[in-house]
């Protein structure tokens, strides 16, 4: 893929002999599936480089938090000598780029999402506006943000453990 991507014998090198070639084409072709073109697939190649240097990709086989993903990618672009508008457009093409390969790369630590306490009593009372009201999805749908919002203010400073309402 990296003849037809470049045409300097510099660059076809650079790309061939840098760490993580298999995975770097991977996601390369899997771009190309999609309809990507030649030049906008030449620009990803760099920036994968860049993004499996900047992140240290090559070294380890963990997974990454996007928390730390940004402040490695604004840390990188920050010290691109562009005005703030380049910087910040590319800072969230790298970062979105960087999600995407290693969410493709399955080594994206995605936080674990808790649901919250007051959940069952939120989803019954929804069955209800439903079930037993007749009331349009619409409805239950607006009445169940109200009824989030009423619900994790009462939460918020009591312990987790303790539901006051028994069914």
């Amino acid at each position: 893929m990296f003849d037809q991507l470049f045409t300097r014998p510099q660059a076809r090198r650079r790309h061939v002999n840098s760490p993580l070639l298999k995975e770097r084409l991977d996601y390369l072709g899997h771009r190309a599936e999609q309809g990507y073109k030649l030049p906008t697939l030449r620009l990803l190649a760099g920036d994968l480089l860049r993004i499996q240097n900047l992140l240290g990709l090559a070294n380890s086989s963990g997974a990454i938090d996007p928390a730390a993903l940004e402040v490695r990618v604004k840390r990188y672009v920050s010290r691109q000598p562009r005005n703030s508008h380049h910087k910040n457009e590319r800072r969230k093409r790298i970062f979105s780029l960087a999600v995407h390969w290693l969410r493709f790369l399955k080594r994206l630590r995605l936080p674990s999402v808790t649901l919250p306490v007051y959940q069952p009593l939120q989803e019954d009372f929804a069955h209800y506006q439903c079930a037993q009201k007749g009331l349009s999805e619409a409805t239950v749908r607006q009445l169940g943000g109200y009824v989030e919002d009423f619900l994790h203010g009462f939460f918020r400073n009591r312990e987790s453990s303790a539901l006051p309402l028994q069914a």
